[in-house]
């Protein structure tokens, strides 16, 4: 299993559009050939802490999915 994630932090008056793009990429990415889960968290004691989070089947995967549109 593979763990991919990324923490941003954003200015307050990005964090909503961020939240947005994230969200739709969350959509995308859960439908993708071995892809486990795909979530955003936003941090509890950082509010304008984003934190993207995926989980893969196999290595194999997730190069496919960096390399598609």
């Amino acid at each position: 299993m593979i763990h991919a994630s990324i923490r941003i932090k954003f200015a307050a008056r990005q964090l909503p559009k961020a939240r947005d793009i994230l969200d739709s990429l969350v959509e995308r990415t859960q439908v993708s050939p071995g892809c486990l889960g795909c979530y955003v968290y936003q941090d509890v004691r950082e509010s304008r802490v984003l934190l993207y989070e995926q989980w893969w089947e196999r290595k194999v995967d997730l190069d496919r999915h960096l390399r598609s549109e």
